[in-house]
């Protein structure tokens, strides 16, 4: 798994504008007793370049839109210009509880949120520095009436197990 990259001041620059970093994977929460908080999102770079991801955020928000929780940012740190995500690289972004397995790296830990991401209905959003959306993944149990989210259809919620 490649992990996104922060380079030193004076790198050259990279495609700072791409609809092709997506939100690949969501898990709300491991299988088994006491394993509820132990949460990744798993982003996507489909294209063939770096893409710079400085200052972008992952959000969560619950079935009713409300509650959103900041769960992490990729912010440049000191003595640095930009932050990329490699070209068709993944990168992991995991709660604090979450142990990967041996051999996976993650990207970065998420700040803990009064609320842990519900199993049954809600989104995650990526923005952009300026605040637009680039992707967002909503999922429902079929519970709901009417179904709500913000894309045209949401992923059906695995069954626990």
């Amino acid at each position: 798994m490649a992990v996104i990259v922060a380079y030193g001041l004076g790198a050259t620059s990279v495609h700072a504008t791409s609809d092709t970093v997506v939100l690949a994977r969501v898990q709300t929460g491991g299988s088994g007793t006491g394993t509820t908080t132990q949460e990744f999102v798993n982003l996507y770079n489909n294209s063939a370049t770096d893409v710079d991801v400085s200052n972008w955020c992952l959000k969560y928000t619950d079935y009713n839109d409300a509650n959103p929780s900041l769960l992490t940012c990729f912010s440049v740190s000191p003595g640095m210009d930009q932050v990329h995500m490699p070209a068709q690289s993944a990168s992991l972004i995991i709660s604090p509880s979450y142990v990967p397995p041996a051999g996976v790296a993650s990207t970065a830990i998420y700040a803990t949120t009064s609320t842990n991401i519900s199993s049954t209905r809600g989104h995650v959003t990526l923005f952009d520095s300026t605040g637009a959306i680039i992707d967002r993944l909503a999922w429902d149990n079929g519970a709901s009436t009417p179904p709500k989210y913000p894309e045209t259809h949401a992923a059906v919620a695995p069954s626990g197990g």
